[in-house]
C-alpha cells in the first residue's frame, strides 16, 4: 500500500511539472517575439499640411502601417520632416530623439564653403558649404548647410517652404543620423518657422554612398510647378 501511495504522489508531482511548464513556457517565450497582423492602407504623413513621403536611408518609400487600430511611423522618416537628430543606443535599446547638437567632438573629413544662390519663388536660397563627417555608427555622412530667406507674407519654416536633396553617383542620398555629441550639427532650423523679411541657416545630414565621388545638392520649392533649381556640386574627396 505504502509503495501504492508513493506512486500516486509521484505521479502527481509529473503532472503538477507538466502544467507549470504548459502554463509557464508560452508566456516566457511572449516576452522574447510577437506575431501581429500589419494593416497596409496607403497612409499619408503631412507636417503643417505639406506632404511628406517617408524613406529609409537609401532613399526608399516605407509605408506606414496599423496594428489593432495604433498606427506605427518610421522614425528616420519623421525625424527627418521634423528636423531631428536620431541616434540608436544598443545597450539600452532605445532611439534618442535631440532637438539640437550639443558636445564638444568635432566632425572629421573635409569641408566646403564655396556656395551656390537663387530665388525660388517667394524665398531666396543658398547652399552654403558642406561638411564631411560619420554618423552614430562611424559610416561616412555630409553635413549640408543652407541659408534661406522668407520673402513671403506668411510665418514659415524650410521644411514647409523648401525641398533639399543630395545625390551621389546619381542616386539620391537617404537622412544620416547624428551623434549628438557633434558640436558641428545644429537640426533644429530646419523646422524652425520664420516670419516674412527673416533669414535663417539649416543644416541637414545625408549619409555617403561612398567617401571619395563627389555630391550634387539640389534645392526646390515645395508642391510647386515651378522647376527651378538652386544646385550646387560639392567634392568630398
Amino acid at each position: 500500500m505504502k509503495k501504492l501511495n508513493n506512486l500516486k504522489w509521484f505521479s502527481l508531482g509529473v503532472a503538477v511539472c507538466l502544467l507549470v511548464s504548459v502554463l509557464f513556457v508560452p508566456a516566457f517565450a511572449s516576452s522574447l517575439t510577437k506575431s501581429a497582423d500589419l494593416v497596409y492602407n496607403n497612409i499619408n504623413i503631412s507636417l503643417n499640411g505639406t506632404a511628406i513621403t517617408p524613406t529609409d536611408a537609401s532613399g526608399n518609400t516605407v509605408e506606414p502601417f496599423t496594428i489593432d487600430g495604433t498606427t506605427y511611423l518610421p522614425v528616420r522618416a519623421i525625424a527627418n520632416a521634423l528636423g531631428l537628430g536620431v541616434s540608436w543606443d544598443g545597450s539600452t535599446n532605445t532611439v534618442a530623439l535631440t532637438s539640437s547638437a550639443s558636445g564638444s567632438s568635432s566632425s572629421t573629413g573635409s569641408t566646403s564653403s564655396s556656395s551656390a544662390s537663387g530665388t525660388l519663388g517667394n524665398y531666396a536660397v543658398t547652399i552654403k558649404g558642406i561638411s564631411v563627417t560619420t554618423d552614430y555608427q562611424s559610416n561616412p555622412a555630409v553635413i549640408v548647410t543652407y541659408s534661406w530667406t522668407n520673402n513671403s507674407s506668411n510665418t514659415l519654416s524650410f521644411a514647409s517652404a523648401l525641398y533639399a536633396k543630395a545625390f551621389q553617383n546619381g542616386i539620391q542620398l537617404g537622412t544620416a543620423f547624428i551623434s549628438s555629441s557633434n558640436s558641428n550639427y545644429d537640426s533644429s532650423g530646419y523646422i524652425k518657422e520664420i516670419k516674412p523679411g527673416a533669414s535663417l541657416d539649416v543644416q541637414i545630414a545625408y549619409s555617403l554612398r561612398d567617401s571619395k565621388n563627389s555630391i550634387d545638392v539640389e534645392v526646390t520649392q515645395l508642391l510647386s510647378t515651378d522647376k527651378t533649381v538652386v544646385t550646387k556640386t560639392f567634392s568630398i574627396a
